[in-house]
């Protein structure tokens, strides 16, 4: 029983290191981001560096779901 618990709790750090990992990535890309475009005013910016970063985290988290449900299909597969 206490496998389990301590399985469930390694994979919650993982979760909560990996969201912390991309809220420091969010904010390197927005502070570069900004950089390049100097003539637009900066809500603008923003919006536009949010918008293209949760754009490649949505691509991101598509492609790991794939990967795990095709990984699955070919341990189902092997049995």
């Amino acid at each position: 029983m206490n496998g389990n618990w301590l399985d469930l709790l390694k994979k919650i750090r993982n979760c909560l290191l990996i969201g912390l990992a991309v809220i420091f990535l969010e904010c390197l890309f927005l502070a570069f981001f900004s950089i390049g475009l100097n003539g637009i005013g900066d809500p603008s910016i923003l919006i536009m560096g949010v918008g293209f970063f949760l754009a490649f985290e949505l691509v991101v988290c598509t492609a790991v779901i794939l990967a795990k449900i095709d990984r699955m299909n070919t341990k189902k597969d092997k049995s």
